[in-house]
């Protein structure tokens, strides 16, 4: 079961970025689905690590297209990254101490955050991006 697709208003009109969020997108379902068959929090903690590992590759590389491109709202940008690495710490956290009630909160907050992040956030650079030749 999709928690939640993609769908072509998420597109920021750069092919690898797309890419890169559709492949957030498929982990953040891949944990919902595991969440759903009542895991232990050892392997909701694992698949949160995968998912933050790939954040991290992916977040830095709109943070270099960001420098690179001098784009105005890199720290605004930069502190919904490190919020979202501050979340999934706060999970792992929890799961740590054997945490099974945070499962609704984990999907409830990837979802809205990937929602909000995609729609306004990264909306904002892609014709900036864009007209800087990026893409």
């Amino acid at each position: 079961m999709v928690y939640f697709g993609w769908t072509p208003e998420y597109s920021v009109k750069i092919a690898e970025l797309d890419d890169q969020h559709k492949k957030l997108l498929e982990m953040m379902n891949k944990a919902y689905e595991q969440a759903r068959n009542d895991p232990s929090p050892a392997e909701v903690s694992r698949l949160l690590h995968e998912l933050n590992e790939y954040a991290i590759a992916h977040f830095s590389k709109e943070e270099k297209y960001m420098l690179q491109t001098e784009y105005k709202d890199y720290e605004d940008h930069k502190g919904q990254h490190e919020y979202f690495y501050d979340q999934i710490a706060r999970f792992k956290t929890k799961l740590g101490e054997g945490d099974r009630e945070i499962y609704a909160e984990i999907a409830d907050f990837l979802k809205s955050w990937f929602l909000k992040h995609i729609l306004t956030n990264d909306q904002k650079y892609s014709g900036h991006f864009i007209d800087a030749g990026i893409g």
